[in-house]
């Protein structure tokens, strides 16, 4: 097959990381992928992978027509089989574009907890956990399948690095456990969850030795270093560690006593053989376990709290039990391999591509109704937007799944899709 194959923004993050890993896959497989994404610091692994790369403009807001007219020409120029795209800025720029324009088959891959419906309704889409799939596939006419995030097990092993070098090189201090997070800093989810870990940290650094190292950068890291010199002032030490980005985090996560994650960084963790706590909305944290993971596999690494802070007792529980962080470190490594490993998801991708092409793209004036319908929807979100005095995008209307309990919680997200001036 040959396949154009849409990127996110190179941002180092969980969504990139996995596009790249896939589409590296597919080319050793004998497939033609050609990456096509806005640049930025992921373009090393894109390198690293030897991956054809060709850079899109880097649009504020998403559908562009600048990007839709630089997809639609690379469509001409390459003459791909499918267009894959993920995350939704670039489904929507795909959708206007090469599909839209040319009746090129497309297909959507959604990797957040939410599937925005500003998202064409019949293109075909995946979605990352069995939850997702289930409340999906009854509001969505198109077809839309499991894509589960895959983890290079092989790389992502623990004797693959040395993570007291990368303790040593990054000035952590000798002795003390270390809690890390390796995270894109944006999104209020992570950083809401981050902040919440810097509090606890705090408290419990004033009485025992340890650090948290959060890795990473984004839009939200200053607010969340300012919120660690708080917390180092009021513990009296650095207990809280903010080393900015790192191209490869591998050693990071060797380097840690017990892995703090949300998404597809869980994964990490446990493949790296470390006991591994997920985080999520308000005061969310659960530690993944035998006992814990079936409300994870259908429901995400991720979930809904109520509020209550549980961190403190579990980063206490773990830290004081060395055997108990091996036993669970173990058992993350299996769990990850025999479940999430590259090749596995690789080949359940080779067999959605197959199941998009063999499915007819619809007819152009389809195509054009479903077009209208994203107007409309972003006029009417755009008017509602307004009626509540509203200064930034429109918000559109998601369902999100509440792990704890599997039940769907309405909740406005910031969309800037429906602000842009849509593609003719």
């Amino acid at each position: 097959m040959r396949i154009l194959v849409v990127g996110h923004r190179l941002e180092l993050g969980g969504s990139q990381t996995n596009t790249v890993q896939l589409a590296a896959t597919l080319v050793r497989r004998g497939h033609e992928c050609t990456l096509a994404a806005a640049p930025g610091p992921a373009q090393a692994l894109v390198e690293a992978a030897a991956l054809p790369l060709v850079e899109l403009p880097d649009a504020p807001r998403h559908p562009s027509r600048p990007v839709a007219a630089r997809l639609e020409a690379l469509t001409a120029e390459l003459r791909p089989d499918l267009v894959h795209a993920w995350e939704w800025p670039q489904v929507l720029d795909a959708f206007w574009g090469p599909h839209r324009r040319r009746g090129v088959p497309l297909l959507a891959t959604s990797m957040s907890m939410v599937v925005l419906r500003t998202l064409p309704r019949y293109v075909p889409l995946t979605v990352g956990t069995e939850a997702l799939l289930d409340a999906t596939r009854r509001t969505r006419p198109g077809p839309v399948h499991l894509l589960e995030p895959p983890v290079d097990v092989a790389a992502d092993d623990p004797g693959s690095v040395d993570g007291e070098a990368f303790a040593r090189a990054v000035g952590l201090e000798p002795g003390a456990a270390r809690i890390v997070v390796v995270s894109r800093l944006a999104e209020p989810i992570k950083v809401s969850g981050i902040e919440h870990a810097i509090d606890v940290v705090a408290e419990l650094g004033a009485r025992r030795p340890l650090q948290l190292v959060v890795v990473g950068d984004g839009p939200d890291r200053g607010r969340l270093e300012a919120r660690a010199q708080d917390a180092n002032r009021s513990a009296g030490r650095a207990v809280v560690r903010c080393i900015g980005a790192v191209a490869d985090p591998r050693a990071a996560y060797a380097a840690a006593d017990v892995v703090l994650a949300n998404g597809s960084s869980s994964l990490r963790g446990m493949a790296f053989a470390r006991p591994t706590i997920v985080y999520g909305a308000d005061r969310f944290t659960e530690v993944v376990g035998p006992q814990t993971v079936a409300r994870f596999l259908r429901d995400g690494f991720y979930g809904i709290g109520d509020g209550t802070d549980r961190l403190a007792a579990q980063l206490e529980a773990l830290l004081d039990d060395a055997a108990e962080r091996a036993a669970l470190g173990s058992w993350g490594r299996r769990f990850v391999t025999d479940r999430y490993g590259l090749e596995s998801v690789a080949d359940r991708l080779e067999q959605i591509y197959r199941e998009t092409l063999a499915t007819p793209v619809p007819s152009r004036s389809v195509r054009e109704l479903d077009a209208a319908v994203l107007r409309a929807r972003s006029v009417a979100a755009a008017l509602r937007d307004r009626a509540r005095h509203a200064v930034a995008s429109p918000a559109a209307t998601t369902t999100i799944i509440n792990g704890s309990t599997g039940t769907r919680k309405r909740t406005r997200v910031k969309n800037s899709a429906t602000t842009s001036a849509y593609p003719k």
